[in-house]
C-alpha cells in the first residue's frame, strides 16, 4: 500500500473512533445545546478565545464596524450560565459579551442561572487579522487574533504535532507565508532577535525547536539539518526536567533560554559545550551544543522517537489523569459530582480510549518509519468538510423557511420574471436607447479616424476650349491623378484614432452603467410586489382561519360563557385583521405601481397582470470574500470603467494637442497626360507631373513654413518644348491664430485629463464603499433570515399550544386570535428578510458590475 493511501486510511478510522470526527453529522439547526466553557488565552503575538459545547455547534462569523467587532453567530438554540460580559486587561481583546435571547423558553433539567445565548461579541483592541475555527466534531469553537494569528486550530487527533502553538512544525511554507517573522529561528515559535541567516555548512546544526499540543500530551519537536540521535534522562536539580543529550557534535544559532507561560511546558534551554568549538565555516553567533533542557511544569511521563531519516526528533510528554485533575480542582459540592460525572462518562467510553490508544500507537511507529502524515491531504478533508457542513446549514434553513411559507409560494402563470422584468425595464428606457445611439456614433467616429490615416486621392479630367484670335482655336486636355498625404502631423492622427477606440469602449461603459442602474431599479420593485403579494395571501389566511374563532365567540357570549370584555376584545382582534388587509392591497397597489414605473410602462394605460409575477424567494448561504469583491468591482465596475475611459480618452487628447507643437510634413503630387494644340494641329499627348512638400511649425506666435516643388508639364498654345520647374520657397505667418490656440488647447487637455483622474479616484472609493456596505448588508440580511425563520417556529409552537388551551377551556379566543396575529406578523418579516436577502445579492452585484456574479440557485 502506497504510503499517503495508508496515512488516508488511518486518519478515516481514527475519525470514525475519536469523539472529534469528520464524519458526525450535523445537529438539527434549532436543536438545544450548552455552551460549557470559555477559555481566553494569550500569546506573544496573539490571542486566543475557546468556547466548549456538549455539542456540536454551527455558527455564523462576520464582523461590525464603529466599533470594530467580530460577531460569532449561533445557529440553534444555545444555553449556558457563563458571565454575560468578560473584560480582559492582557492580550488583544478587550472584552467577550454573549447576548441573550429573551423569547425561548428553557427547557426542563436546567436551572434558573441559565439563559438562552442568541450571539457572542468579541470586541479587539484594534482591527486586528483573525481567524475562526472549530474542532471537527463542532463542539469547540476558536478564535485566533492577531499580528501572527495561525491559520486555524486543529482539534481532532490526526497527527500528533497539532497546529496548536503559534508556528507549526509541519507546514513550513505555511509559516513564510502567514507569519512577518517567517525565516527566523525560533524556539516554541518565539522569534530570534539576533540575525540567523541560512548558510551551506558541512556541520549540523538545529534548525529550531518548537512545541506542540495534542488532545492527551504535548510534543517538543527537534529539527535538525542531517541525522541526529538523543538520549534522553530525567533530572532534578534545581527542579525537574528532561535532558537531551545529542549523540554526536550539533551546533545552532537560537535562543539560549526561552520561557513560556501557558501549556506544561515552562521553558526551553540550550546548555552550551564550553569544551568544544563552533568551526570557522559558521559564523559568530553559531555555538556547540552540549544539552537541550525542558522544564514541565509538573513530573510527567514521556517518550522520545523520530522519523525514519533521524532529522527530527519528537519528545512526547504525556499530561496527568483526568480524574486526578479533577480531584485537584474540583472543589465542596462541585468536586463530588464532577467526579462523578467524570467516572460515568469514563466507563461508557473505555472502548472508545482503548480503541483510540491502540491506533495512536500504529501512527507514532507509523512516524518512526515513514515521517509525519501529509498535511495537504488532511487540509483538504478539513475544507471539504467545512463546506459541506456550511451547505447542509444553508439547506436547513432554506428547507425550513419554505415548509413555513409553503402556502404562499403558490405560481401563478409564472410568465413575468425578475429577468423578464429587467429586460423589459432596458428596452423600454429612453436612456438606454440614447446610449446606444451613442456608442454606433463612436463607431462611427472610430471609422472617420482610421480613414484619415490614409492619402486623399482624386481622378482628374479637363477639357479646356478657346480662341487666341478672331479666326484661330485651340484646346487643351489634362488627364491624371492627384494626391494628398499629411506625411507627419506630430502624432495626432494616430492619437486621434486610438482616442476614437477608447471612445467606443468608454459609450459602451456609459451604456453598462445605465443598464446597471435600471437593473437594480426593476429588481427592488420586482421584490416588492413579491413580497406585497405574499403579505396580502398572508392576511387573507388569517381572515380565514378568524372568522371561525369569531362566530365560536359570539355563541359563547351569547349562552353566557364569555365576558363582554371578552368579545370586545376579539372583535377588536378581526377588525385589526380588517386593516391589515386593506393596508396590505394599498401596499400591492403601490407596489404594482412601482414596478410599471420602473419597467418603462404607461401607469395610466399598462397593467402589470399580478398572476404573471414568478414568486421566488431563495435562500442560500454564499461564502463571500470581501476583498474578491473588491478586485472584481475594480475591474468591471461600470462608474470605474467609463472613468478610467475617460482618464486614457484625455491623455490622447493631451497628445493630441501636443502634437500641434510639432512638425508638419504635407506631400502633395500629380501625374498624368496633358497636351495644349491649336485645332490646327495634332494632339499629342505627353507626361504631365508635379511633386511638392511642405514643412512648416509653430514657435511662439508665428508659424514658419518651407515649400519645395517640382514639376515638368506638357507644352502650351504657342509654345514648342515642354516646362519644368523647381520651386523652394518660404514663409512666415506672424501671429498666427493656430498657433495663439495651441496654448490654451494644450492647457484645457491638462485641465481635463486632472478633473477625470480625480473623478477615478472618487469613483474608485465610491465603489469600494458600495462593495462594503453590500458585503455587510448581506451578513446581516443572512442572520436576519435566521433569526426571523426562529421566531416564526417559536410562534408556530405558539399558536399550536394556545389551540390546544383554547379547546379545553384554559385560553380565551382572544389570547388564540392574538397568537395567530402575532404568528402572521412574524411570518411578514421572515418574508421582507428574504426579500432583503435577495436585494442584497442583487445590490452586492450590482456594486461589483457583473449582474449574476453571486447566484443564489
Amino acid at each position: 500500500m502506497k504510503r499517503w493511501a495508508f496515512h488516508l486510511i488511518l486518519y478515516l478510522v481514527l475519525s470514525a473512533f475519536s469523539y472529534d470526527t469528520v464524519w458526525a453529522q450535523p445537529s438539527e439547526t434549532v436543536s438545544s445545546y450548552v455552551l460549557s466553557d470559555l477559555q481566553y488565552e494569550t500569546y506573544p503575538e496573539f490571542s486566543r478565545i475557546i468556547f466548549c459545547s456538549n455539542d456540536k455547534v454551527d455558527f455564523v462569523s462576520y464582523e461590525l464596524d464603529d466599533p470594530y467587532r467580530i460577531v460569532i453567530d449561533l445557529l440553534g438554540v444555545s444555553f449556558c450560565e457563563l458571565q454575560e460580559r468578560v473584560e480582559y486587561d492582557e492580550g488583544l481583546v478587550k472584552s467577550i459579551e454573549i447576548v441573550e435571547t429573551p423569547y425561548v423558553q428553557k427547557p426542563q433539567g436546567l436551572d434558573e442561572y441559565f439563559y438562552a445565548a442568541d450571539y457572542i461579541i468579541i470586541t479587539p483592541r484594534s482591527g486586528f487579522p483573525y481567524t475562526v475555527s472549530s474542532a471537527e466534531n463542532g463542539r469547540i469553537i476558536a478564535v485566533d487574533i492577531g499580528t501572527a494569528a495561525p491559520p486555524g486550530i486543529k482539534v481532532s487527533m490526526v497527527s500528533p504535532v497539532q497546529d496548536y502553538g503559534p508556528e507549526s512544525a509541519l507546514d513550513k511554507q505555511t509559516i513564510e507565508k502567514d507569519r512577518p517573522d517567517a525565516g527566523k529561528r525560533t524556539i516554541g515559535g518565539e522569534p530570534i532577535t539576533e540575525s540567523a541567516q541560512e548558510t551551506t555548512i558541512d556541520e549540523n546544526i538545529i534548525d529550531y525547536i518548537n512545541f506542540e499540543s495534542i488532545d492527551d500530551s504535548i510534543l517538543v519537536v527537534l529539527s535538525t539539518k542531517d541525522e541526529m540521535a538523543y538520549t534522553a534522562r530525567r533530572g532534578y536539580y534545581p527542579v525537574f526536567n528532561i535532558v537531551l543529550k545529542p549523540q554526536g557534535p550539533l551546533f545552532t544559532d537560537l535562543e539560549e533560554n526561552a520561557e513560556f507561560d501557558t501549556g506544561y511546558i515552562k521553558s526551553v534551554k540550550i546548555v552550551k559545550d564550553k569544551n568544544a568549538l563552533a568551526p570557522k565555516t559558521l559564523d559568530k553567533y553559531y555555538y556547540p551544543v552540549e544539552y537541550v533542557v525542558i522544564e514541565p511544569a509538573v513530573d510527567l511521563p514521556f517518550d522520545l522517537y523520530s522519523n525514519d531519516d533521524g532529522t527530527i526528533s519528537i519528545l512526547e510528554i504525556y499530561y496527568p489523569d483526568v480524574k486526578e485533575d479533577i480531584k485537584e480542582i474540583a472543589e465542596g459540592e462541585k468536586k463530588k459530582e464532577a467526579i462523578a460525572k467524570a467516572q460515568e462518562k469514563e466507563e461508557e467510553e473505555e472502548l472508545k480510549r482503548a480503541v483510540r490508544k491502540e491506533l495512536l500507537t500504529m501512527l507514532k511507529e507509523e512516524i518512526r518509519k515513514e515521517g509525519f502524515l501529509k498535511e495537504e491531504k488532511i487540509s483538504e478533508l478539513k475544507k471539504e468538510e467545512l463546506e459541506r457542513r456550511k451547505k447542509e446549514v444553508s439547506q436547513k434553513v432554506e428547507t425550513i423557511g419554505q415548509e413555513v411559507l409553503k402556502d404562499l409560494f403558490v405560481k401563478g402563470k409564472g410568465t413575468l420574471s425578475l429577468s423578464q422584468s429587467q429586460s423589459i425595464a432596458i428596452e423600454n428606457s429612453p436612456q438606454a436607447k440614447t446610449a446606444k445611439e451613442e456608442v454606433k456614433l463612436a463607431m462611427l467616429k472610430k471609422r472617420d479616424a482610421f480613414r484619415a490615416l490614409f492619402p486623399n486621392v482624386k481622378l482628374k479630367v479637363s477639357h479646356t476650349v478657346g480662341d487666341v484670335l478672331e479666326d484661330v482655336a485651340f484646346t487643351e486636355e489634362v488627364y491624371g491623378i492627384e494626391g494628398e498625404h499629411p506625411l507627419y502631423q506630430g502624432g495626432r492622427l494616430m492619437n486621434a484614432y486610438k482616442q476614437s477606440k477608447v471612445n467606443v469602449d468608454l459609450s459602451e461603459a456609459r451604456y453598462k452603467k445605465i443598464e446597471h442602474e435600471l437593473d437594480y431599479k426593476a429588481a427592488e420593485a420586482y421584490h416588492n410586489i413579491v413580497t406585497a403579494i405574499m403579505n396580502i395571501r398572508l392576511q387573507q389566511q388569517l381572515m380565514k382561519e378568524a372568522e371561525p374563532i369569531l362566530r365560536l365567540a359570539e355563541k359563547r357570549h351569547a349562552a353566557g360563557l364569555s365576558t363582554n370584555l371578552e368579545i370586545l376584545n376579539v372583535q377588536s382582534r378581526y377588525n385589526q385583521i380588517q386593516f391589515q388587509i386593506a393596508t396590505a392591497q394599498r401596499d400591492l397597489a403601490l407596489a404594482r405601481f412601482k414596478l410599471q414605473q420602473a419597467m418603462g410602462l404607461d401607469i395610466s394605460n399598462d397593467d402589470v397582470d399580478i398572476s404573471e409575477v414568478d414568486l421566488e424567494l431563495p435562500f442560500r448561504v454564499i461564502d463571500i470574500n470581501l476583498y474578491e469583491c473588491l478586485e472584481a468591482a475594480a475591474n468591471n465596475h461600470p462608474d470605474m470603467l467609463v472613468n478610467k475611459f475617460l482618464v486614457e480618452s484625455n491623455e490622447y487628447g493631451e497628445k493630441i494637442a501636443k502634437g500641434k507643437e510639432g512638425f508638419r510634413i504635407d506631400l502633395t503630387g500629380f501625374y498624368g497626360k496633358a497636351d495644349s494644340y491649336y485645332n490646327t494641329e495634332a494632339k499629342n499627348l505627353q507626361d504631365d507631373w508635379n511633386i511638392g512638400v511642405k514643412v512648416s511649425k509653430p514657435f511662439w506666435l508665428a508659424t514658419p513654413s518651407y515649400s519645395f516643388t517640382k514639376e515638368k508639364t506638357s507644352r502650351k498654345v504657342g509654345q514648342t518644348d515642354r516646362t519644368g520647374t523647381t520651386v523652394n520657397a518660404g514663409e512666415i505667418a506672424i501671429f498666427d491664430k493656430d498657433a495663439f490656440a495651441i496654448g490654451s488647447e494644450i492647457e484645457e487637455s491638462k485641465i481635463a485629463k486632472q478633473k477625470a483622474e480625480n473623478d477615478l479616484i472618487d469613483t474608485r472609493r465610491q465603489s469600494a464603499l458600495s462593495v462594503k456596505e453590500s458585503y455587510y448588508n448581506y451578513q446581516e440580511a443572512v442572520i436576519q433570515v435566521k433569526n426571523s425563520l426562529e421566531k416564526v417556529r417559536f410562534h408556530e409552537e405558539a399558536v399550536k399550544v394556545a389551540r390546544v388551551q383554547s379547546e379545553l377551556n384554559e385560553a380565551l379566543q382572544s389570547q388564540l386570535l392574538e397568537s395567530l396575529i402575532q404568528l402572521v406578523d412574524e411570518k411578514s418579516v421572515y418574508i421582507k428578510a428574504l426579500s432583503d436577502y435577495n436585494l442584497a445579492i442583487i445590490k452586492l452585484n450590482n456594486a461589483i458590475g457583473i449582474r449574476d456574479y453571486f447566484k443564489i440557485d
